[in-house]
């Protein structure tokens, strides 16, 4: 298992028996303190924490109670990107699904990639390699568009989808690098962006 943290919002895929699934955490509803047996509002789970979460997968699954069946009612949680194992559960019971009435944000869309939303403003210069930019962030599991020339409204849109805007239009940007090797600026990005 690894030390990243079961994040909300994260897609993951869920293995049950032998049927793995996409689904994400889509409620952290309380973490257990081991000690005192406390309950703890959390935003993300750390190694070995004991929680109560509700998760919403894109398939149809087959499970049981685990009371019922250890066998079909346990299963693990699998990052997306590295293959590795990050958490493991215990079904407790479904939960009827609704749809809800929220608009979906681009912190939502985000989540669904792995990554947070942002624009990155650059210099002309750094979208020069803008290819070799996006390159190096794709393969680090980061979504993003690098482009020069933008318009604000642009920039606004694209940003509502979820990815990484790396452009040199500066207002409204969530932050500026002035790294012109891309190399350095694909690593500010990721430690940026990264859930």
């Amino acid at each position: 298992m690894t030390d990243q943290p079961l994040v909300l919002g994260k897609l993951y895929n869920v293995k049950f028996g032998t049927q793995t699934i996409p689904a994400k955490v889509a409620k952290i509803n309380y973490r257990t303190n081991v000690n005192t047996l406390e309950k703890i509002q959390v935003e993300q789970l750390d190694l070995n924490a004991i929680a109560d979460v509700t998760i919403e997968f894109d398939a149809p699954v087959v499970f049981d109670r685990y009371h019922d069946s250890r066998y079909t009612g346990s299963f693990i949680f699998i990052d997306r990107l590295s293959n590795v194992t990050v958490g493991a559960g215990m079904v407790e019971a479904a939960v009827e699904w609704t749809a809800h009435n929220e608009p979906v944000i681009a912190e939502a869309r985000a989540a669904r990639l792995g990554q947070k939303p942002a624009v990155v403003a650059v210099s002309t210069q750094a979208l020069e390699n803008a290819q070799a930019l996006e390159s190096l962030l794709i393969q680090q599991g980061i979504v993003a568009i690098a482009k020069a020339g933008l318009s604000n409204d642009q920039v606004s849109l694209l940003r509502q989808t979820g990815v990484v805007v790396v452009t040199d239009v500066e207002q409204g940007a969530d932050v500026a690098f002035a790294q012109d090797t891309v190399e350095a600026l694909a690593e500010k990005i990721v430690e940026l962006v990264r859930l």
